[in-house]
């Protein structure tokens, strides 16, 4: 396991799963979708009428409390107060992402949001991560941390030179930090600050 030594000038959090929780959404919208009798009939009527799934999916969130992680609040209001500049990078429709950011009353803490189609490729591409940190004046370097639940997240985080961390995943990437509450990552970084 490598863990940081310096304390980070960027904090950089993906949206699913990391910053929210939306297993129980995503189980919800999918439960409700499946209970749908004629799902052949829905499916060929939207193709008629030209509706992305990703579409649906946004439209049927709002139906349903967004939900932010334990301790998420804290850990923001830590790196805000320590001067540790915040963003966002998911592959989440870049308008909706910024939307529920907003909706959520969260937006104060981040000097970027980027998400699928805010620059040409989404992650694992270094792209996002680098449009993130080119918002906010900073190179990219190992004193960004990158935090995620997936492997395209630590990929994304690696091609862009930062410093991956894994949030609460089953996944066991050999040499990746990880933790499974952000109350740790709150303990870790005020051991660095100090």
């Amino acid at each position: 396991m490598i863990y940081p030594t310096n304390v980070p000038s960027a904090v950089i959090f993906d949206w699913y799963n990391t910053i929210v929780n939306t297993s129980n959404i995503n189980y919800q919208i999918v439960s409700q979708t499946l209970s749908k009798k004629n799902n052949a009939l829905l499916n060929s009527k939207l193709k008629k009428l030209s509706i992305s799934h990703e579409q649906i999916l946004n439209k049927s969130q709002t139906q349903y409390k967004i939900q932010l992680n334990d301790n998420i609040l804290e850990l923001l209001e830590l790196l805000h107060q320590n001067n540790i500049s915040m963003a966002i990078v998911s592959n989440k429709n870049g308008h909706y992402l910024r939307r529920d950011v907003y909706d959520i009353g969260i937006a104060k803490y981040f000097k970027s949001i980027i998400g699928a189609g805010d620059t040409p490729e989404n992650k694992p591409s270094p792209k996002p991560i680098l449009a993130a940190l080119e918002m906010i004046n900073l190179p990219p370097n190992e004193k960004v941390f990158f935090i995620g639940d997936s492997i395209s997240d630590v990929e994304s985080a690696k091609n862009a030179n930062c410093f991956p961390i894994m949030y609460n995943s089953n996944i066991n990437i050999s040499g990746v930090l990880s933790f499974t509450h952000f109350k740790e990552f709150s303990n870790l970084i005020i051991n660095l600050l100090n």
